[in-house]
């Protein structure tokens, strides 16, 4: 852990006199003792954390593996760490503030015997590891032999009186860099970036405890990140996406406080929930972190199943808040599709359904299709009676082209045959004939990049043109008996106040849909209009022969 204090003071150190000339200051208050004794807690914890954690992590490897010889060594260091665990909660607790000065010696040699215990089995059990030649055995029990070892230097510094006042621990600053001291920075770690559950960032500047909190969150299938320092977290939080941070107290360069308002200061972040660890274990600490925004605390050293659960719970809880602003998101899309059918494609289609010149009709279909998405270009066909989908009306604004409908130009491409005319299979080579054939929308957000159609034709168009079409909306007209009678086909789509081109949108997407259906009643209308016609026509015709006499042709539309 760093040398720094929570609120970002350090300690400033104790048993020192005043310069000659100054006011000695005020008796030290009883919560700043209380701030000391927390400190040393906290410290004292940190390799214990270590011995409790990696006994308990080879003792579960241990009994997969059927090493039943190791068992007895790892619960001795377990149960060692128990008991140091035990007597320095006691010895150095909040309430003794006034009195734990005077029983050092006592304490100091009620510790080193457990330690003892802890450092003796150890040494077995690495010799034990030696002789099977197994290094990553080893590897943990090193890890545990170098804690007992950081755990007998803080005895020296915190269980022995200065020379400023009997019974005056070193000063927690100068002891915290100490221990810090050699601390080796580790390098991110990318574990199971394709893990099926949720990815957590690690952060702790302590190495040990990122090993351990990694080894025992990857056995429940989690993606693990770690840092080991806060302006590390920060820039792997803004690359990459985690769903959880569990974040460390006392870190250098930034501490957990500093961190956590970071993250919660940032628009981007703050959503991440946060779970602070700790040795420290006065409440003020947890409710602090709780009132920055923090999801949970958990105090250090903590047992495996309770990190398993409060990590769980927490993601269940993200989980169940993603969800909730999902069908948000989902209710605010389906109130805007309502509002652009009310406002937008209704009164659109109203106006299709008024329009009696068919070429008007079309190129309003396709023109309003166009203006809805800010599409480029669009390209609007037409089924045949020899099932083919007909060229109708094009149009592309970067390069002026609009033929077909009310420009009398033709359009010089061929046909599109919805089958094979040797086979007689359906052709879903071509977006469109495929639309035309399954009745449902294409969306493509870059034509180069899709599988699955031949873009060729629209490749060549481009090489020859200059032009780079990129995405496409595809939708089918339908008639009311869900019959396609055309395809509707919208290119390039523009952001708004820019002619940058972009995916289609999914909700603009939807409008569309709509749109095209009441195109396809105009169109249905329209049709059902004229076949009416020809028999009055007819009709009138045949009356007229009857009386003898010829009747003039009525003045109408133009037909398709």
């Amino acid at each position: 852990m760093s040398d720094s204090h929570p609120a970002g003071q350090a300690v400033p150190p104790r048993g020192k006199t005043q310069p000659h000339g100054e006011q000695a200051s005020a008796p030290e208050s009883v919560q700043s003792r209380k701030d000391h004794l927390a400190h040393i807690r906290h410290d004292l914890r940190t390799p214990i954390n270590a011995i409790l954690g990696y006994s308990e992590l080879l003792q579960e490897e241990a009994s997969e593996l059927g090493l039943v010889n190791f068992l007895p060594g790892l619960r001795q260091m377990h149960g060692g760490g128990k008991q140091l665990l035990i007597l320095i909660n006691e010895y150095f607790d909040a309430a003794r503030v006034d009195t734990w000065r005077n029983d050092l010696p006592q304490v100091r040699q009620e510790l080193i015997t457990p330690l003892n215990h802890v450092v003796e089995a150890n040494e077995q059990l690495q010799a034990k590891a030696t002789d099977r030649n197994d290094a990553g055995l080893l590897a943990d029990l090193k890890k545990i032999h170098t804690a007992c070892s950081n755990l007998q230097e803080l005895f020296a510094r915190h269980l022995t009186p200065t020379e400023g006042e009997p019974g005056e621990p070193a000063a927690v600053d100068k002891v915290a860099a100490t221990a810090a001291e050699g601390t080796e920075e580790m390098d991110v770690e990318l574990h199971g970036a394709l893990s099926k559950y949720a990815s957590i960032l690690v952060v702790d500047d302590n190495e040990n405890n990122r090993d351990m909190i990694t080894r025992r969150l990857q056995r429940e299938g989690y993606s693990i990140v770690t840092a080991g320092d806060g302006k590390q977290a920060l820039d792997l939080l803004r690359s990459g996406k985690f769903n959880l941070v569990l974040l460390d107290m006392m870190m250098p360069i930034m501490n957990g406080y500093e961190v956590l308002d970071t993250i919660k200061g940032d628009p981007a972040l703050r959503e991440i929930p946060v779970i602070m660890i700790s040795a420290l274990d006065e409440l003020k600490h947890a409710v602090k972190c709780i009132e920055k925004g923090a999801e949970d605390y958990l105090l250090e050293p903590f047992e495996p199943v309770m990190l398993k659960t409060r990590v769980g719970a927490c993601l269940e809880k993200k989980r169940l808040r993603d969800q909730e602003v999902l069908y948000l998101r989902r209710i605010e899309r389906e109130k805007k599709h309502s509002d652009d059918l009310v406002n937008v494609v209704i009164p659109i289609g109203i106006s299709l359904m008024k329009e009696p010149d068919f070429n008007r009709l079309l190129e309003k279909i396709l023109m309003e299709a166009k203006n809805l998405c800010q599409a480029d270009g669009g390209t609007l066909y037409l089924m045949t009676e020899r099932q083919t989908l007909k060229f109708a009306m094009l149009r592309n604004d970067s390069l002026n082209i609009a033929m077909g409908g009310t420009t009398g130009k033709p359009i010089p491409f061929p046909e599109l045959p919805l089958h094979d005319p040797k086979t007689g299979d359906p052709n879903h080579h071509y977006v469109a004939t495929h639309v035309a054939l399954t009745g449902k929308s294409i969306n493509i957000a870059d034509a180069y990049q899709a599988d699955g159609f031949d873009f060729s034709g629209t490749k060549e168009f481009d090489a020859r043109t200059g032009y780079r079409s990129r995405s496409f909306l595809t939708v089918p007209l339908k008639n009311t008996a869900s019959d396609v009678i055309g395809v509707l086909q919208l290119l390039n789509a523009q952001s708004a106040g820019s002619r940058k081109v972009t995916p289609f949108d999914p909700d603009l997407q939807q409008a569309v849909e709509s749109l095209s259906a009441l195109a396809a009643a105009a169109l249905e209308t329209y049709q059902h209009t004229q076949a009416l016609r020809e028999q009055l026509v007819g009709l009138r015709n045949t009356i007229s022969k009857a009386n003898g006499k010829e009747s003039p042709e009525p003045s109408g539309s133009s037909n398709p």
